[in-house]
């Protein structure tokens, strides 16, 4: 396919150089590297200027062995110089061209694009005068892993025009970063008219999901380059012309008010509007040309983009996994199904390695022999469905699962992720097959907090409750990837997760169990400080049902009491009611006996109550002889997200007590 487009794109210039226009453009370097092998490219030499890029690992290279992304109008093979593929290893590499003979050129400009993600790295573009090197350019990030790319152009007429022995190179300076990647470079001498897209300026773009806020009637604005070797005089149209996914959808023209000289630049905002609006992944191009513009190469500016398609998950948002359907066990499929706004990396090693590195993919009962557990965490059944990355014994990269955007505004503690982890893999860090929780900050660009924990394996066949902080991230907009490998070593060290949760967590204010007169259970419910109801500890407490599923109540108290069990919005302290307890259920203002409003009544023990479900379900809501008591009952199919709190007020002989509140949230 890039062999073709490349050929039309040559016999259209060809056409337009010979047969229209007296004045040629000189090409020195027409580059997009379609003949490169793995590790070399005809007219192109690569060296290690210092350090150790771990044989060649970091080097620059045309076969992209970390497996990155790459938008339009990337094509593979491009040169790519991948630190994050080398390893703990600090080097300067350089991408070199073969001489060029410029010593009757009047101008030289030079075009690429190029791809550049980085920690603390540099990406360089220099020129080679005949006698030594000298920075061109330095360029800007504009990557964040999912593959955008700018097209750039300098004009190097000062650092090359005039001498025989011009050179260009590339380069990468790194250590343990991420990569710099370049293609379809053009280095040549104008035509006396050429008119370049600059970049597109404006509106600001993202390549990620959460936080574009795209309008239906935007203007664009952009940079137009006279790349060309005389002035573009007053009157002369340029054309701009804007298509969105390969649809025209505005052409205007416009003028220089002034010469626009060699070299400057006329900057440009459309009068009429574009709807950028729609959700998902878009196509972005800019074409600029005007009379006499015989080098089509450097016409188009390209953004690739991506509007929400899901709104950001607010607290309290949860995913079981247990809609989706397992995959058996099999690590041999190519396409896993993840919840909804949930995904897959596109860019990592699964990409890349095909069948033998598999992505996340949701699975039900054991993966095999030892690897790992034979039950999900949400409802230990072999039949509940978690996501797991298989442990194979070839060699891959890192493999990426990615959360829904999570919104951490608004809290009133630490906005905290939750989920059950599972891997019986050494628990030392030693371990093959290490669980990396990175943040991916959304709301900064999507720059990515690499490790925010690190989890080894446990040594057991159990799932185990894991919580990670994102105080640090608020009020942003973050997604969390879930980041493991496939690395040589044993197969039997599968990793997994489960009961994935968004909450925000606080020190507990709420009543506390009164463990002689008034507890109260779900599902063995815990408080923000990872305690459950046997310790006492101050209420509310959290406990997670899965739709369809079995939800438990239980409570203790004095003997033979009735057990008035209530539901209602949460609302810590609403009431205190003195030798009875703290009422954290219901709104202000109180009514005239100093009870708050909206709270309901779930089950009343007390003779002949008809509420909700009547006489026989009501008859449970007591503690009896022993003090204890329950009910269990299937759950509706109710909606994943924060259902309600419930608290009890007990009544053993004519006393009152209230018991903890528990915090329902359904998977």
């Amino acid at each position: 396919m890039k062999r073709s487009f490349k050929v039309s794109i040559c016999i259209f210039t060809f056409t337009l150089i010979f047969t229209s226009f007296s004045s040629a453009q000189t090409t020195f370097i027409l580059e997009d590297f379609s003949t490169a092998a793995a590790t070399t490219s005809p007219n192109w030499s690569i060296f290690l200027l210092n350090g150790n890029d771990n044989m060649g690992a970091g080097a620059w290279r045309f076969d992209n062995p970390g497996g990155r992304a790459a938008l339009a109008p990337f094509t593979s093979p491009f040169a790519i110089s991948d630190s994050d593929f080398a390893g703990l290893v600090a080097f300067t590499s350089a991408l070199v061209s073969a001489p060029m003979n410029a010593a009757a050129a009047n101008q030289v400009i030079v075009d690429f694009d190029y791809m550049f993600r980085q920690l603390g790295a540099t990406a360089t573009m220099e020129v080679y005068d005949g006698t030594s090197w000298n920075v061109a350019a330095t360029l800007a990030q504009n990557d964040t892993g999912a593959g955008t790319n700018t097209r750039v152009s300098f004009n190097v007429t000062t650092l090359m025009a005039g001498t025989s022995k011009g050179r260009i190179r590339f380069a990468h300076t790194a250590n343990f970063d991420w990569w710099y990647a370049v293609d379809n470079i053009h280095v040549f001498e104008p035509n006396p008219v050429d008119v370049a897209c600059g970049p597109i300026t404006a509106p600001t773009f993202s390549a990620f999901d959460c936080v574009q806020n795209l309008g239906a009637s935007e203007t664009i604005s952009l940079d137009i380059i006279n790349n060309g070797g005389t002035s573009i005089l007053p009157g002369s149209l340029i054309s701009i012309t804007v298509i969105l996914d390969g649809t025209t959808v505005l052409t205007e023209f416009t003028s220089p008010i002034v010469a626009l000289t060699s070299g400057s630049t006329l900057s440009y905002t459309t009068t009429g509007t574009v709807n950028l609006s729609a959700g998902g992944t878009h196509t972005l191009q800019i074409i600029t040309t005007t009379i006499g513009d015989s080098n089509a190469l450097n016409d188009t500016c390209t953004v690739v983009y991506t509007s929400p398609s899901f709104a950001p998950r607010n607290y309290g948002y949860s995913e079981s996994f247990d809609t989706l359907p397992s995959n058996g066990g099999s690590f041999t499929m190519t396409v896993f199904a993840v919840p909804t706004a949930w995904e897959n990396a596109q860019n990592d090693a699964a990409s890349l390695a095909g069948n033998s590195a598999p992505d996340w993919g949701p699975n039900s009962g054991t993966t095999g022999s030892n690897q790992g557990p034979s039950a999900d965490a949400t409802t230990g059944s072999a039949s509940g469905i978690y996501m797991y990355i298989e442990d194979s014994s070839s060699q891959a990269g890192d493999i990426e699962l990615r959360s829904p955007c999570l919104d951490t505004s608004g809290g009133v503690g630490s906005p905290t992720v939750q989920f059950q982890h599972f891997s019986h893999a050494p628990a030392a860090l030693t371990s093959d097959n290490v669980l990396e929780i990175d943040v991916i900050n959304e709301t900064s660009g999507g720059v990515v907090a690499m490790s925010v924990a690190t989890l080894p394996g446990y040594g057991v066949n159990t799932w185990n409750k894991v919580q990670v902080d994102l105080t640090a991230f608020v009020p942003d907009i973050v997604k969390i990837q879930f980041r493991t490998n496939n690395n040589n070593g044993t197969f039997t060290d599968d990793v997994s997760i489960d009961d994935f949760l968004f909450f925000d967590s606080f020190t507990p204010t709420g009543q506390a169990p009164q463990l002689i007169n008034a507890t109260y259970d779900i599902n063995n419910a815990y408080n923000n400080l990872g305690l459950q109801v046997q310790s006492g500890s101050p209420g509310p407490y959290l406990t997670q049902v899965t739709a369809g599923g079995t939800m438990t109540m239980s409570w203790t108290g004095q003997n033979n009491g009735i057990v008035l069990c209530l539901f209602g919005p949460a609302n810590n302290g609403v009431a205190t009611f003195p030798g009875v307890g703290q009422l954290d259920i219901g709104t202000l203002p109180l009514d005239g006996n100093g009870i708050p409003g909206f709270i309901f009544i779930f089950g009343d023990g007390s003779p002949g109550a008809q509420f909700p479900f009547g006489p026989l379900f009501n008859s449970f809501f007591a503690t009896g002889p022993a003090g204890s008591g329950g009910v269990s009952f299937q759950i509706p199919n109710f909606v994943p997200g924060p259902l309600t709190r419930f608290q009890c007020v007990m009544n053993p002989g004519g006393l009152f007590f209230l018991s903890n509140a528990v915090d329902v949230v359904v998977f």
